[in-house]
């Protein structure tokens, strides 16, 4: 029997009071999996023997909710929910095939495909064709059938994120068919992208990185990927999953190198915690997009990547139409690899660092810049320094912690300083005609700011004119 407690009661009583006579409702897939291993199930996915467009409409009424149809072929229809009774999605979508039974089977794993008929409350036994509650006991992801991967190839990259998530090992006949990574070039781009950053979530991405590369999909994935006997890539995204799990606060067996970071990090949890969380596109976080800019930094270094180089431009545009990123998303990634030599050069001068300058490198690198940072630290922690002694390291932690320090507790004086004067003080005071000499003169100013020598507006404009009196720029000049 399924456990009471875990089921959303009023999803369930809504849904039934809206079907219509003769009508069958069955919840089905990831939801039953996780009640039965006692997690609270996210998100809903019901099949009905009836109307799935009319019931949904409804429903997304009740619950003040969003509609819109996923699938035509089966009228597969997604509620997106934000109200008090219940936040998430639920989907419902018509039965396939003649029968509940032939729904289930052509589902991806057996422990996916398992149901409960919830048209009425005293019936919750699970109906479990496919023994998914067998292998759900035993740790095992099981394909529904011969033919389940070529039906739909995207499930080799699902059944790798299944194991990692559950901890669970596929069967042999599973790894055979899944051993078939050229079918991923049937799938799109967007489906494609939706199950990697799943996959590349930092607690996951160093034993999902592996598990892509023993099934051979990497090269399918991300043409060009470097590949040597060091395992240089694996051991990269290792490294920076290492960083991103240890200045967020997570558990991991700490040696002197980690704990000189942890040391230097712990006033930032949070915030870096918050960073990295932040979706840059509903669902698609910051932090598995630095794992992305891993692998196309791997995937071209040695190339001309300066910031006009026209290879970068075309390798970036390929990279992310492959993965199907938007521009947003586009400009994070180049901003990390053009200035991935920053915090190396920054290091190597000067690891003391004035407000000018961390001023100037968030001037660079935009909202890529903490990224950067736990970036450049895997980098160095990887050996792709060149010279990643005890010593170099000690710096680099130490050129990043100032950076991340004034990001989050300095942003007004250092990062984004108020403005004291504008293009229009320029015109009337100065009596300067509008062109590129303006903003050179605003952003000496915005530096002089950051740098504690400019604090007010008088400051500013009594460096504004000396700049001109030493420049000898005058009205007219451009």
């Amino acid at each position: 029997m399924i456990p009471l407690e875990y089921l959303h009661q009023d999803i369930f009583s809504t849904l039934r009071e809206h079907l219509l006579p003769g009508e069958r409702l069955f919840l089905v897939g990831g939801a039953v999996r996780d009640v039965l291993l006692g997690k609270m199930p996210e998100d809903f996915d019901f099949v009905i023997k009836g109307n799935a467009k009319k019931l949904s409409r409804v429903v997304a009424d009740q619950f003040r909710g969003a509609v819109y149809q996923l699938d035509d072929e089966h009228a597969a229809m997604r509620i997106l929910s934000d109200c008090e009774l219940f936040k998430g999605h639920i989907d419902i979508s018509e039965l396939r095939g003649e029968s509940l039974e032939e729904d289930l089977r052509d589902r991806d794993f057996t422990v996916n495909a398992m149901a409960i008929d919830v048209t009425h409350s005293a019936n919750l036994d699970i109906i479990d064709p496919c023994q998914g509650q067998r292998d759900l006991q035993n740790g095992v992801i099981r394909v529904c059938r011969t033919d389940s991967i070529v039906s739909d190839p995207i499930r080799i990259l699902r059944g790798i994120r299944l194991g990692l998530v559950f901890g669970f090992v596929n069967d042999d006949e599973t790894k055979r068919q899944m051993k078939q990574p050229t079918l991923l070039a049937l799938v799109s781009a967007e489906r494609k992208r939706d199950e990697l950053f799943k996959i590349f979530e930092p607690q996951l991405a160093a034993d999902g990185f592996d598990l892509l590369r023993e099934y051979d999909a990497l090269p399918v994935l991300f043409p060009g990927l470097r590949y040597d006997e060091n395992h240089t890539t694996a051991n990269f995204v290792r490294k920076l999953s290492i960083i991103i799990k240890t200045v967020i606060g997570e558990d991991i067996t700490a040696d002197d190198t980690i704990s000189t970071l942890q040391a230097a990090f712990l006033p930032y949890q949070g915030e870096l915690a918050a960073y990295l969380d932040k979706d840059i596109v509903e669902g698609r976080k910051r932090a598995v997009l630095l794992f992305f800019a891993a692998l196309a930094w791997l995937s071209i270094d040695g190339q001309d990547t300066t910031a006009d180089s026209a290879f970068t431009k075309k390798f970036l545009s390929t990279f992310c139409q492959r993965l199907a990123l938007s521009n947003r998303e586009m400009n994070f990634l180049r901003q990390i690899i053009q200035n991935r030599d920053c915090v190396p050069a920054l290091t190597a001068s000067n690891p003391e660092l004035d407000g000018k300058t961390i001023y100037k490198f968030f001037r660079e690198t935009e909202e890529s810049g903490v990224g950067l940072c736990l970036f450049s630290l895997a980098q160095n922690l990887a050996g792709e320094w060149g010279n990643s002694d005890a010593d170099s390291w000690s710096q680099a932690v130490l050129v990043c912690q100032q950076l991340v320090h004034h990001y989050f507790t300095k942003w007004e004086s250092t990062i984004e300083p108020q403005t004291l004067i504008t293009g229009d003080d320029l015109i009337t005071i100065f009596s300067l005609i509008p062109g590129p000499l303006f903003q050179t003169v605003l952003e000496s100013v915005r530096e002089e700011q950051a740098a504690g020598i400019i604090n007010d507006r008088e400051d500013a404009l009594s460096f504004v004119k000396e700049m001109l009196r030493e420049k000898k720029w005058g009205a007219g000049d451009k």
